[in-house]
């Protein structure tokens, strides 16, 4: 029940931020390395024609649903879907592209044993929040928690993973609509304090700081104008004085 309706509220949004389809598909590496279509809810504009999915930097093309869809890891959802299907599992190793497979393959012996689980949508590196950029460190520390997940697996350690994301990801959706929420009153007050400051009579409104620089320039002007008078001779009269002082 809760993934059509999500459906619904992503492709709205996609309609307003980022035309194209609903779901990102990429072919994945499964169980016993067969291949798979992985789904998730697009978080990049669409590359165009002959861009691969999979630049040099591809974050530049998310858009703004879709760092929220990524931070909330809600953008995997649509994996259930593979679940039903039977290419994945709730819990297990994360699935990773051939290309990345027979280069991790190089970097770690033990990168290939990997495959005697199915893929999960979560799992022991993933609730360890090993991930983001793939450097030398960060894959060695999810290949070793696979591992470890696969040689002592047991239901007892699905039921808690799934758990604690479940925890995750609810304290990552309540941080980050709380985040907007506030942004979204800022900028609401920020918008009634201007309203009430056009409202004010021009000589109680706060003073800016151009005013304060144009009441500045205009006081520099009438002593300069003073300091002509007394150059040239004219007679320094309480008139001149006067008139020589900034209104």
């Amino acid at each position: 029940m809760v993934l059509p309706v999500l459906c619904v509220i992503v492709k709205i949004t996609h309609l307003l931020q980022s035309s194209g389809p609903l779901f990102y598909r990429q072919v994945r590496s499964g169980l016993r390395n067969q291949e798979f279509v992985i789904l998730k809810f697009r978080t990049m504009h669409v590359p165009p024609p002959g861009v691969s999915d999979i630049d040099s930097d591809p974050h530049h093309r998310i858009f703004a649903l879709g760092q929220l869809l990524r931070f909330s890891k809600i953008d995997e959802i649509p994996q259930f879907l593979n679940v039903l299907l039977g290419d994945m599992s709730v819990v297990g190793p994360r699935p990773h592209h051939f290309e990345d497979c027979r280069k991790w393959e190089q970097e770690h012996e033990h990168y290939a044993l990997r495959r005697l689980a199915k893929p999960g949508i979560t799992g022991l590196a993933q609730y360890r929040e090993y991930c983001g950029a793939f450097e030398w460190s960060c894959v060695r520390n999810r290949v070793e928690r696979d591992l470890v997940y696969i040689n002592s697996w047991s239901i007892w350690l699905d039921i808690e993973l799934i758990l604690k994301t479940a925890v995750v990801i609810l304290r990552n959706v309540t941080l980050t609509f709380a985040q907007r929420f506030r942004g979204f009153v800022s900028a609401r007050e920020s918008e009634f304090h201007d309203a009430q400051v056009l409202e004010m009579p021009v000589n109680v409104r706060p003073r800016r700081a151009q005013d304060s620089d144009e009441g500045q320039d205009r006081i520099a002007a009438w002593h300069s104008l003073a300091l002509d008078a007394t150059v040239i001779g004219l007679p320094q009269t309480g008139t001149m004085r006067h008139s020589a002082q900034p209104p």
